[in-house]
């Protein structure tokens, strides 16, 4: 499916604070939280722990993400989990940029499972920052609920 693509684009956004967003903004990423939750296949806590750069013989690179799973919020998953972004992948810019700031951190991981032509299977994912606020709005989203939203009002006399 085409919006999978997109929703599980292979990288990562730092965004841990989604109450400071406004605007299209609030609304684009409430939207794709809510779509990443029902279409993932996983929904994790986990932490990377390694991160290394491949080079092909045709100099493509693909980063390699290695991280143990914690707290499993959607799916059944334990023990290790790797993730590959590869340069040809959306999210790859994401993750050259953010590479210093993913190891040793805890990350909600939106992983959906994908074959590709060959039959092998591999998920195709999405990282968030595991901020209390991440973590609940997942949550919340599983159970059928929605975020709560504030809404400022400036009075003026």
């Amino acid at each position: 499916m085409e919006a999978d693509k997109l929703l599980f684009e292979d990288g990562v956004d730092m965004i841990g604070e989604p109450d400071g967003l406004s605007g299209r903004w609030a609304e684009d990423w409430s939207s794709e939280l809510r779509d990443r939750v029902q279409r993932s296949d996983l929904i994790a806590v986990l932490t990377v722990n390694t991160l290394r750069t491949e080079v092909s013989p045709d100099q493509r690179s693909t980063h390699w993400l290695v991280a143990e799973v914690g707290d499993v919020l959607k799916g059944e998953y334990e023990g290790e989990l790797g993730l590959a972004t590869m340069e040809s992948s959306i999210g790859f810019s994401t993750v050259e940029r953010e590479r210093a700031n993913l190891l040793h951190k805890p990350m909600v991981v939106f992983a959906k499972w994908v074959a590709d032509d060959a039959g092998v299977v591999r998920a195709h994912w999405h990282l968030a920052p595991a901020t209390k606020n991440i973590v609940s709005a997942v949550r919340l989203s599983l159970a059928g609920a929605q975020p709560a939203k504030t809404e400022i009002i400036e009075h003026t006399d």
